[in-house]
């Protein structure tokens, strides 16, 4: 049995190694996601020979698939393209060698990339700080000082555009439309595809914007929606408390809608993934409601303090195929705890009714000791994993017992070739 099992192999690694094109090869079990981060592994992968490295631990590790981010929070590219800046001048195509490689081993590849973010504010680069077009299109942030530009924000993980603005909903799509006809992708992750917080935007724009929305003016703006106290907080709410949040939904789920109905006219079987916190509050702190319109967040114990029956409509689970639920914690078991995993992944299959697939995700900085238990929970509780992110996978060295948790969860993914 181990000779043949060794012949096995040994034929399958000829096959692999004769195409460049997609193999024929079934993937086994539930989608198994691996994570790859653009900053945090930029210099990992400045080598080719990297990428079929880890591209290979993954396959031994028990994942079927890879997410690539190529346009990472500072709004510069990893991709040759032909509109966006570029983060580097590599004479290679970083993210067509990964896809071919990726493919080469019947790994899917989804292309991850920020929507609405522009710069780095912390370091002042990308086309917010170098590009004078993008002057007058930045989230103006509402905070207790009063209105300021993101860009001044150099604790804020990136610049982002308004959202609600034509020209920066164009330009999203311009490198989505891209990235979909050029490249031979399996899915596109559409990453802060959202608000910043929940201090964004009030520029002039969003009033006049808000204001269409109502249907009326707004008379004391932007008290209106909501005040500081002189202490900072709790807010004063404003008689349009709970429209804005309503408001800002709709911006996201209208966008959300045009960035599938621009990928499925190129390519219909690219399947649009959203990740986003299982957090309830981020529903509404970024304004993106991954739940189902048919999900009334507003009758929701808890939530009635800030939404009304309009932010139901605004739910774009029906709009997505993949919703990657970010249970990012330390916590595994326990469904009467709402901080562990295990209660987060039901408590998001409510929201989210069917409408699209669902699947597990975890940070692997928070699971050095038990990511085992944490793949095994995601795969037992929904229909597929993501890990983010390799570079912690590598830190902890954790393929092993991601193995375990698969073969747990899978055990007839268990083969002659594992070590278990």
């Amino acid at each position: 049995m181990k000779i043949l099992s060794h012949i096995a192999v040994l034929l399958l690694l000829l096959a692999t190694a004769c195409t460049s094109h997609k193999t024929d090869l079934p993937l086994q079990g539930k989608p198994k996601y691996l994570w790859f981060d653009a900053e945090a592994n930029y210099k990992r992968f400045l080598e080719r020979d990297s990428i079929d490295y880890y591209l290979d631990r993954a396959v031994e590790a028990g994942f079927n698939g890879v997410v690539v981010d190529v346009r990472p929070c500072n709004g510069k590219v990893l991709y040759k393209s032909e509109i966006m800046p570029q983060m580097d001048n590599r004479d290679w195509d970083y993210l067509q060698y990964f896809i071919d490689a990726a493919h080469k081993r019947g790994l899917k590849l989804t292309v991850g990339t920020t929507i609405f973010t522009a710069g780095s504010p912390s370091r002042e680069i990308g086309p917010a700080y170098e590009d004078p077009a993008f002057d007058g299109r930045m989230c103006q942030q509402y905070v207790y000082e009063g209105i300021i530009d993101i860009r001044e924000q150099k604790k804020q993980v990136s610049a982002f555009m308004n959202p609600a603005m034509p020209e920066n909903q164009e330009y999203a799509l311009s490198f989505v439309k891209e990235i979909v006809e050029k490249y031979d992708i399996d899915g596109y992750s559409l990453d802060y595809c959202r608000y910043p917080d929940m201090c964004a935007d009030f520029s002039d724009f969003s009033r006049k914007d808000f204001e269409k929305y109502l249907g009326h003016e707004v008379e004391n703006w932007p008290t209106d929606v909501y005040a500081y106290p002189p202490a900072g907080w709790p807010l004063v709410e404003g008689k349009y408390f709970r429209d804005w949040w309503s408001y800002r939904a709709k911006v996201i789920c209208d966008f959300v809608e045009r960035a599938r109905k621009t990928i499925k006219q190129i390519k219909p079987d690219v399947e649009v993934v959203y990740w986003a916190s299982r957090s309830v509050n981020g529903i509404y702190y970024n304004g993106q409601n991954w739940a189902s319109p048919r999900h009334p967040v507003h009758l929701d114990k808890g939530q009635q303090n800030w939404c009304n029956s309009d932010y139901m409509k605004a739910g774009f689970a029906d709009k997505i195929d993949v919703f990657m639920i970010g249970a990012y914690l330390h916590t595994v078991f326990g469904l009467d705890d709402p901080n562990s995993i295990e209660s987060a992944l039901r408590k998001a299959k409510e929201y989210i009714k069917d409408d699209c697939t669902a699947y597990g995700t975890i940070y692997a900085l928070y699971h050095e000791l038990n990511i085992e238990d944490a793949v095994y929970v995601c795969l037992r509780d929904t229909e597929g994993l993501m890990v983010f992110d390799i570079c912690q996978v590598i830190k902890f060295d954790l393929w092993d017992d991601v193995r375990r948790g698969v073969e747990r969860a899978e055990p007839e993914f268990k083969t002659p070739t594992s070590k278990n």
